[in-house]
């Protein structure tokens, strides 16, 4: 707050940065200005203070591999003069001893290498996730990382396959390449928040912003496809179990649950009983005139 004016230079470009595109709109109406492919050098000072800070030209990011791996001609220099430096450069990876006498394969980044899918290591029961693996990320992928490893840890405890039924990349669906019919899918776009005042923004660090309005939660939630939901028929399903086996998705799971309690309300199986009544009342009726007709036509002949 009272900054004349903010810059943020990055290593990236405006596609590669990481930083929502909604987060990049407001910080540009905030009067933030972005120069990307820049990598701090030095920190210019006076001997008792900060005055600037000097960048060097970076020509790529990631290797070939798509791993996070910088690389500099510093050649190409620029200066900024700042009397005010925010540095947001990442984190060293430091394994300390923890690794000391394992085995573990390490790459060229001092990154551990991973099964991309169990995110088991070359060491049978050891995993790993987060930056360690990938370098600078967000961190909602650690969390991930932490969900499928916990998964793949369970499998080998319980001597399961740890990669069966599991997949390690989902593409998103191209229109011109379907074959399925688009029309029938609700294409509603994302909702976003209503825009904030830029001008009251610069002057806080409050969030200003209001949230979906109830018309927007309508449409936000009419986008969810159900992809997840099944329905099962507990009059036919008797537990055998086979279909858990036999789904290569690994997507159907069986849990014993105790249905020793009565049920607080009877009335839908009250229900359910009177109609099976009814039914197996109609059945019996129409067998038993079926038998006598069969007497008849057998006395008759």
């Amino acid at each position: 707050e009272g900054a004349v004016s903010v810059a943020m230079y990055c290593l990236e470009g405006p596609e590669e940065m990481p930083a929502a595109a909604d987060e990049q709109i407001e910080a540009k109406e905030e009067g933030i200005t972005f120069h990307h492919g820049w990598g701090p050098m030095e920190i210019l000072n006076d001997g008792s203070k900060a005055t600037g800070i000097r960048f060097k030209k970076c020509v790529s990011v990631y290797d070939d591999a798509g791993r996070f791996d910088p690389k500099y001609d510093e050649s190409v220099t620029e200066e900024v003069e700042a009397d005010t430096i925010l540095l947001a450069i990442g984190q060293r990876i430091d394994w300390g001893q923890i690794l000391d006498g394992e085995g573990v394969k390490l790459n060229a980044g001092n990154r551990v290498n991973v099964d991309p899918v169990s995110f088991q290591t070359n060491v049978t029961d050891i995993f790993a996730g987060g930056d360690v693996v990938t370098g600078p990320k967000f961190a909602i992928d650690a969390i991930a990382h932490g969900e499928q490893g916990a998964i793949s840890i369970s499998r080998l405890l319980r001597g399961r396959h740890l990669t069966d039924g599991r997949h390690a990349e989902y593409k998103a669906l191209d229109p011109n390449r379907a074959e399925v019919r688009l029309i029938s899918v609700d294409t509603t776009p994302r909702q976003y928040e209503p825009e904030v005042d830029h001008a009251r923004a610069i002057h806080t660090f409050n969030d200003l912003r209001e949230g979906l309005t109830e018309e927007q939660i309508r449409r936000e939630s009419k986008r969810c496809l159900h992809c997840g939901r099944s329905v099962v028929d507990e009059d036919k399903c008797i537990g055998c179990g086979v279909c858990t086996h036999r789904c290569d998705f690994d997507a159907i799971h069986l849990y014993r649950v105790d249905d020793t309690k009565f049920a607080n309300n009877m009335t839908r199986w009250y229900g359910r009983l009177a109609g099976n009544v009814v039914k197996r009342g109609v059945r019996i009726a129409a067998h038993g005139v079926k038998n006598a007709a069969t007497t008849v036509q057998r006395l008759r002949k």
